[in-house]
């Protein structure tokens, strides 16, 4: 009876230790928090002129990557231009939602 625990025993720590050993090597890697701004985009800003009229010569590229102005798409009625994603988790839907 003490030998069939003592190999009970000795099973469920080779098991265990087993477990253990193929956690440590197949976990997925930790996020490091990054620190600062990438160098790509340390000189990226936005420059707000509310109220004000935007040209509609400016130089814009399409979905498909042509070279377009928004002269093209627009006549003579009003406009609203909003830089959105259409597919984004959370935040476009609030700003879409917002224009109405």
């Amino acid at each position: 009876m003490l030998v069939r625990t003592i190999r009970a025993l000795m099973l469920a720590i080779v098991v265990l230790v087993a477990v253990m050993a193929q956690a440590q090597l197949y976990s997925e890697p930790k996020a490091t928090a990054p620190m600062g701004k990438p160098e790509s985009i340390l000189k990226v800003g936005i420059d707000q002129h509310l109220n004000q009229q935007l040209p509609l010569d400016l130089k814009f590229r399409d979905e498909n990557g042509a070279n377009v102005v928004l002269d093209q798409y627009f006549g003579s009625k009003p406009i609203i231009l909003t830089m959105v994603y259409y597919t984004c988790p959370m935040l476009c839907g609030e700003v879409q939602s917002g224009l109405v």
